[in-house]
């Protein structure tokens, strides 16, 4: 079935995530990362939508900033217009679109794992930024949690 097709049918896709059962720092802890400080990222800039079939895995990376790693080792940060209220690192969450791309006017639907996967509130995405390919992997350094892949409905 063509991505079209599956536009036409109205199509639901979403990304569930896995919190963080380590110990993980806390915000004072972590050492800065320059490519979460989101005043370097200029608003008029920036891609509206990516393609959902070319999403590979993606995590929240703090209350205002999203990691989305596409194919062709290209990596996407989201950075919502403003800060999610109970969004947080590796939080859990959905998103259901009729289009076969996600775009800075959709949604994410916070889950909260602990108990069953409930819908806590929602957020709207903002611009795709393209990262440099560094080489380095992951944005944030915690290579000790494995990324899920995309699951459609």
């Amino acid at each position: 079935m063509t991505s079209t097709a599956r536009a036409g049918l109205g199509i639901a896709a979403a990304l569930l995530f896995t919190a963080c059962a380590g110990n993980p720092q806390s915000a004072e802890e972590a050492e800065p990362n320059p490519l979460l400080d989101i005043t370097q990222y200029d608003p008029d800039a920036g891609e509206n939508c990516i393609q959902i079939a070319h999403i590979r895995s993606s995590r929240v990376l703090d209350s205002q900033t999203i990691e989305f790693k596409l194919t062709g080792k290209r990596t996407y940060l989201n950075v919502l217009p403003q800060k999610c209220p109970g969004l947080r690192k590796n939080q859990p969450f959905a998103y259901r679109t009729s289009q076969s791309v996600l775009c800075n006017v959709d949604l994410i639907t916070l889950l909260e794992p602990t108990l069953g996967m409930r819908p806590m509130g929602s957020c709207g995405l903002g611009k795709f930024y393209l990262l440099p390919d560094t080489g380095a992997g992951p944005v944030l350094e915690d290579d000790d949690e494995p990324q899920q892949e995309p699951e459609q409905e």
